[in-house]
């Protein structure tokens, strides 16, 4: 069986599987989809990405987010009858094509972190796939406060959160800006929330203007967990509050760093992780009440947290966002379907 892998340009020639490539394999996060080619090969199954391997030779279509409407390999899928099988890792607030209903009608199967969607036929349970493991046990006094690490985004979706990000920005930029260090790229210009600030980032002059004056801001980082390591807290915010499920990387990089996560994500993120593994900013909301909380937390109160998080790392609930889940699940369904062939 022959599976060719659709992903976006910069994946192609075989790049997605690239484990020696430390821009595309940055904190081996492209380990799930090296895992999952691998299984497959053990199962007789060639994984290859399509610039590679032609849709019109492949037994069967796997594409990394819905590809448009318009992309050749929806009708050469379909004048050969094979399956098309698509892992929606993407928001459909970003990747709109995740939701179109026309292409969903066209998918095989597809899969998901959204809770309200799944059904076990059509939409299958995908989680954010992670190399399970404890907690970095960094001495806890020689910690610093707070970091954040994240890129610097805008939406005019009403539930994202990227705003609610830079609200903490902001306020410990004017009130503690020795306590919070942030970390990421894009921010020496501004978001991209409008089409002047998008074709302002494009001009030096305008974009050096337009860039927010951050006394907090340290760059970007190679090692998110080693930068991570060296703080008591880690403000990881998701993109959205929305849908159920979409729980991402951010709440996991603070956990394996060993630190105490300041979360916002989806509602329902109670049902995947517990809520004694992290502090829940959704509920406080304001920058100065979350503080407030931090401040409070004593040492003994944070380990705790911590210890929190490497029982969980270790139990069966975590299971479901490991690599042997993720590989699993695609894999049985790619041969389920080949089976009907």
């Amino acid at each position: 069986m022959k599976v060719a892998f659709v992903v976006p340009p910069f994946f192609s020639e075989g790049r997605i599987f690239a484990e020696s490539d430390p821009v595309a394999n940055r904190d081996d996060c492209l380990r799930p989809f090296i895992e999952l080619r691998h299984s497959l090969a053990q199962q007789g199954v060639t994984l290859a990405t399509a610039d590679e391997l032609p849709v019109g030779e492949a037994d069967a279509v796997l594409c990394l987010n819905m590809p448009k409407a318009g992309d050749a390999m929806w009708q050469t899928a379909a004048r050969r009858s094979i399956p098309v099988h698509v892992i929606a890792l993407e928001s459909e607030y970003i990747h709109i094509h995740n939701a179109d209903p026309v292409l969903i009608a066209r998918s095989s199967s597809i899969f998901t972190p959204r809770d309200d969607i799944i059904d076990g036929a059509k939409f299958l349970p995908i989680r954010f796939a992670q190399h399970l493991r404890p907690p970095l046990i960094r001495p806890w006094a020689g910690r610093k406060f707070a970091c954040m690490v994240s890129g610097n985004k805008a939406s005019s979706h009403p539930d994202e959160l990227y705003s609610r990000r830079l609200d903490v920005i902001r306020w410990y930029n004017e009130h503690h800006p020795e306590l919070f260090d942030l970390f990421g790229t894009g921010w020496e210009t501004s978001a991209p929330s409008s089409l002047p600030k998008r074709v302002a980032r494009r001009l030096p002059f305008l974009r050096s203007l337009l860039a927010p004056k951050l006394k907090v801001y340290r760059g970007t980082i190679g090692q998110k967990l080693e930068t991570l390591a060296g703080y008591r807290f880690s403000f990881c915010y998701e993109n959205f509050s929305s849908p159920d499920g979409w729980i991402t990387e951010k709440i996991f990089d603070a956990m394996f760093a060993g630190c105490v996560p300041v979360y916002w994500g989806p509602g329902n993120i109670g049902n995947h992780i517990p809520d004694t593994c992290y502090i829940d900013a959704s509920k406080l909301s304001e920058p100065l009440q979350i503080h407030e909380l931090l401040v409070s937390l004593d040492d003994a109160h944070c380990q705790a947290i911590v210890a929190s998080i490497e029982r969980y790392l270790e139990s069966e609930q975590a299971i479901e966002f490991s690599i042997s889940t993720f590989v699993t699940t695609i894999a049985q369904q790619l041969l389920k379907h080949q089976e009907k062939q």
